[in-house]
């Protein structure tokens, strides 16, 4: 009985309807294809784990995906999707998700209840704002939304008392977003192509970060601040656009 089918690196724009009779299948890997839509058979795949499509040419995710309620992991990276996959927010196992290289401006409201989310990918997406909704996921421990428009962070982010590794670069910031300070248990902080000049003496309240990124920002002179952060072991202020 047939567990694991992976298709990646093919041309392929469709899999066949038939596919749910692969009752037993758990994980399902179409990456690098030309699938344009996702067949509403797959989410008849009661036993399904894995989900990857990244890579394709998908606009949107069916509904139905909630009806896989046993998935943890779904990788939709690099394609054309324009709204938030709404289902995705039903799936009460799903730990890892990740949509890196789309379109999607906003984000939905119901991923409020993804509390079982802990790895979450919107790198290089139409942000504009780092969403309220997002700092409801107490258990995340990754967030990627470098690669935006943010150029704020909301005052709520202090609920995010699992967060360890926080990527908010290329994005807009113009000064250091102090609410950061409140995250006493990240570790790793990428504010790399920004626009900082300064850094907040706030920032001492980081007790375990170990790893700062500032590369390619607008520092006239190293920021003493970062003096004060014993467990820091990687500092990166590089400027890379100085010749």
């Amino acid at each position: 009985m047939l567990e694991c089918l992976s298709l990646n690196d093919n041309q392929l724009t469709e899999l066949p309807k038939s596919i749910h009779k692969l009752k037993y299948l758990k994980i399902l890997h179409v990456n690098r294809n030309n699938i344009v839509k996702i067949t509403e058979s797959i989410f008849h795949l009661n036993n399904l784990r894995s989900l990857e499509f990244s890579g394709n040419i998908i606009t949107h995710v069916p509904i139905e995906v909630k009806n896989c309620k046993k998935i943890t992991k779904v990788e939709l990276s690099h394609n054309k999707i324009t709204y938030f996959p709404a289902g995705l927010c039903a799936l009460e196992l799903l730990y890892y998700l990740s949509c890196n290289g789309n379109s999607i401006s906003e984000i939905p409201v119901d991923i409020s209840f993804s509390q079982q989310l802990r790895h979450l990918e919107f790198n290089e997406n139409k942000l504009l704002t780092f969403s309220e909704y997002l700092c409801s996921l107490i258990n995340l421990n990754y967030l990627d939304l470098g690669k935006n428009q943010i150029g704020k962070i909301p005052s709520s982010i202090s609920n995010m008392v699992s967060l360890h590794i926080l990527i908010l670069c290329s994005n807009t910031f113009e000064t250091f977003p102090r609410e950061l300070c409140t995250l006493k248990n990240l570790e790793v902080l990428d504010l790399s192509e920004n626009h900082l000049q300064t850094i907040p003496s706030e920032i001492c309240n980081l007790k375990r970060i170990q790893k700062l990124k500032f590369s390619s920002n607008q520092f006239v002179y190293f920021p003493i601040e970062l003096c004060q952060l014993q467990s820091l072991e990687e500092l990166n202020i590089i400027n890379k656009t100085s010749r």
